[in-house]
């Protein structure tokens, strides 16, 4: 998992404009969900904000994903090129995470292991979709084949980068909270309670919700980068299984 880390981070440092730029554009939707909130314009149970930005958010979030991918995929691309590509392959990559899902959905309502299964064997489904011209259950069985006696070792790294983002969240948390507690006066759980309900606005957190956002616009292109890292070595071992086979 290191590898792919590496050269992630490798990549954040050699476009980290750009990428800062598109991740932000990306959570758009979301920005625009906390300002209307503490602007109140709009409250919470508002069908905008429960309803219309998410589902922007998600078409926007699709057509973000791909452009990362194939920016890690071909680092020298430009922006136009980088968005020709997208453009081309938005449609065949959202009708195929659809496709995936409902079966996936169905899967994990009869038995949960047969889920957590297919999740693993179709994992780079969405990177073959954006970075080939195959779509469908073309790129939903590409993956099968790809993960094909390599399903503990995908499985175990994407769980172990759920757990590091997870950890890098919690360590952001900490630190929010102690920002936030710094300026109690009372430093008993009564008086620390108090000093974090007073930071409410409308009945929600402010600095908690600028905190999600962060780490939203933070992990929103990591994810992309360090799993088409690790499909890109697989889907290489399986090229070279299979020429190895013709010989």
């Amino acid at each position: 998992m290191k590898s792919y880390l590496s050269k992630a981070f490798d990549l954040y440092k050699f476009h980290a404009s750009k990428i800062f730029i598109f991740s932000l554009l990306a959570t758009i939707p979301a920005l625009c969900s906390l300002l209307l909130v503490y602007s109140g314009g709009f409250s919470r149970e508002s069908v905008v904000i429960t309803i219309i930005l998410p589902v922007i958010g998600a078409l926007i979030g699709v057509f973000f994903q791909i452009i990362f991918i194939n920016l890690a995929k071909n680092p020298t691309a430009s922006n136009q090129d980088l968005f020709n590509i997208t453009f081309a392959r938005f449609f065949p990559y959202l009708g195929t995470i659809l496709l995936q899902g409902i079966a996936l959905a169905g899967l994990y309502l009869l038995f949960i292991i047969p889920g957590i299964i297919f999740t693993t064997r179709w994992i780079f489904t969405p990177y073959i979709v954006a970075s080939t011209d195959k779509a469908g259950v073309k790129a939903i069985s590409r993956s099968a084949k790809i993960t094909k006696g390599n399903w503990w070792n995908v499985y175990g790294t994407s769980l172990g980068f759920g757990l590091l983002v997870g950890l890098l969240a919690l360590v952001l948390f900490s630190l929010l909270m102690l920002v936030i507690l710094i300026g109690a006066q009372d430093l008993s759980l009564n008086g620390l309670l108090d000093r974090f309900h007073s930071i409410n606005i409308q009945g929600s957190s402010l600095p908690l919700d600028i905190f999600s956002y962060i780490v939203t616009i933070l992990i929103t292109p990591l994810s992309p980068l360090f799993f088409f890292f690790v499909y890109q070595k697989y889907d290489q071992q399986y090229k070279n299984t299979q020429a190895a086979q013709y010989k």
